[in-house]
């Protein structure tokens, strides 16, 4: 090849790698911040401390009605909270802790996917940029 041959073959080389290396660059994963997650984590945690607060004013209000209101319909009201409200409440606690840990795991799996799609970003661009 003539010099001029050559020249120009190293230019286009030049030019396609550092295209190629620039773009993959400082490759930054998927590309996606996972903080909308993290908001929604935090949300649920938020709901969790507010059914905790109506469980424990619930069991209280038990207690009150037992000790100071006499009749049939305070032991219905107390029937009625300890064996339809609690356990209703019992049952939305498991289901925010459910939901809490399904996000936590898919905020664990898309942060590890992003670190493995950036690492075989940086990879790439090593290889281009040896190559190059």
């Amino acid at each position: 090849m003539s010099d001029f041959g050559s020249e120009i073959g190293s230019a286009i080389g030049g030019a396609v790698g550092g295209a190629i290396g620039g773009a993959m660059s400082g490759f930054n994963g998927l590309l996606c911040d996972p903080s909308g997650m993290e908001e929604a984590a935090s949300r649920v945690t938020q709901q969790a401390n507010v059914v905790s607060q109506v469980k424990d004013m619930a069991e209280k209000t038990v207690s009150v009605v037992t000790g100071g209101w006499v009749g049939g319909d305070a032991d219905a009201y107390a029937m009625a909270i300890m064996t339809q409200l609690l356990p209703a409440v019992a049952l939305l606690e498991a289901a925010i802790a459910d939901f809490s840990g399904t996000i936590g795991n898919s905020l664990d799996l898309f942060k590890g996917a992003d670190s493995s799609v950036g690492k075989e970003g940086d990879a790439l661009s090593s290889l281009f940029s040896s190559i190059i």
